[in-house]
């Protein structure tokens, strides 16, 4: 006689318990996978509207500096996201790099390209201008220049944007400046000055630093000889280069007016 032996009570369990937990590892697994798909598609929209927003944004206040007149600024704080395509044939502010000076092709657009897209803006007004060449939040500068609006980086603020002296021959004075550093990498500041006068002197405490966010002092001196009379003006230029290679330049007027004896 054959005898049959029937699996234990013990045995069985076991595999019961083997079954559920597989079906389980399988649920939690799919729902894994869905939460990572959330998670991707929300970095993305993500993406999408920080691109949208910024390219938005900048067109509108190019618009409204254009409108204000020659001189009118504004600064814009933008998001340049992680997918962010740093080609200026595909990223750009006006024109494609690519594209020559003299095409007749566009030049009012503000293009971001995200990699899984691109998004524009178009303004009413020729634009001209660069965007920083790495990821992350930017403060921009939008300046209307009279027949065209410029577009770039702000990497520096200054306590004031030009110095004016009135004063008497033999007289020196001095006026500080303070810079602030508002960009979050670091930032090189150069300053040259086109002053051309001999009987009124004008120099920098330093021409080359580095600023802090808190602030960094440089002192403009002045000083006029006794053979000074009348009103100078010139400019100090001052160029600001990032780590990344965005750049700033800011004109600073410098008016002196001497009261001759």
């Amino acid at each position: 006689m054959v005898a049959f032996h029937m699996p234990s009570i013990r045995a069985q369990a076991s595999v019961e318990t083997i079954t559920v937990f597989g079906i389980s590892m399988l649920i939690v697994l799919a729902f894994m996978v869905s939460g990572l798909n959330m998670m991707s598609d929300s970095s993305r929209l993500q993406q999408e509207n920080d691109a949208y927003n910024s390219a938005h944004d900048l067109a509108t206040a190019a618009d409204e500096v254009y409108s204000q007149g020659e001189g009118a600024s504004k600064t814009v704080l933008i998001k340049l996201p992680a997918s962010t395509v740093f080609d200026t044939n595909l990223t750009y502010i006006g024109k494609p790099e690519n594209q020559s000076s003299n095409a007749s092709a566009e030049s009012r657009i503000v293009m971001i390209n995200y990699g899984t897209g691109e998004t524009n803006a178009l303004a009413n007004e020729p634009i001209s201008g660069s965007f920083p060449s790495a990821r992350g939040n930017y403060r921009m500068k939008v300046v209307s220049r009279g027949n065209y609006v410029a577009i770039y980086p702000s990497l520096v603020e200054i306590s004031q944007y030009s110095v004016h002296a009135s004063m008497a021959q033999n007289e020196t004075r001095q006026y500080e400046l303070d810079f602030y550093r508002i960009s979050g990498e670091q930032v090189n500041v150069t300053i040259t000055s086109g002053w051309a006068f001999s009987d009124v002197n004008c120099t920098v405490s330093s021409s080359a630093f580095s600023p802090e966010p808190g602030g960094t002092t440089i002192t403009v001196s002045i000083s006029a000889s006794s053979t000074a009379s009348g009103f100078y003006s010139s400019t100090l230029h001052v160029n600001a280069t990032a780590t990344s290679g965005a750049t700033e330049t800011i004109l600073l007027p410098v008016n002196v007016d001497v009261q001759g004896g």
